[in-house]
């Protein structure tokens, strides 16, 4: 191997993301958000900023006789900020 040539992939704002890594401003829009659980299914979200801060939120919706609105968080996120989704196969952020 006597090179190695990287393209980056062409990326689409979205307010649905999987299992992964996003970047706010590149891959979801910063603001306000509700993000719900997914039923059957818990997982962590981890909001992480350039300054090395982070913030884990779990969601779970494995819990029976718990109401939906009690699987959900409330997050504000910022332009450079990094999402991880883990153990979740989608989450939606919907505008608060």
């Amino acid at each position: 191997l006597t090179s190695v040539e990287f393209t980056p992939l062409a990326t689409t704002i979205s307010n649905k993301l999987t299992a992964g890594t996003w970047v706010v401003g590149l891959d979801v829009v910063a603001g306000h958000y509700v993000i719900a659980g997914v039923p059957d299914r818990a997982g962590t979200i981890v909001i992480k900023s350039g300054d090395g801060t982070q913030t884990s939120y779990t969601l779970d919706g494995t819990q029976a006789g718990v109401a939906a609105s009690q699987h959900t968080t409330i997050v504000d996120i910022a332009d450079g900020q990094t999402i991880q989704v883990t153990n979740l196969p989608q989450i939606e952020l919907t505008t608060a």
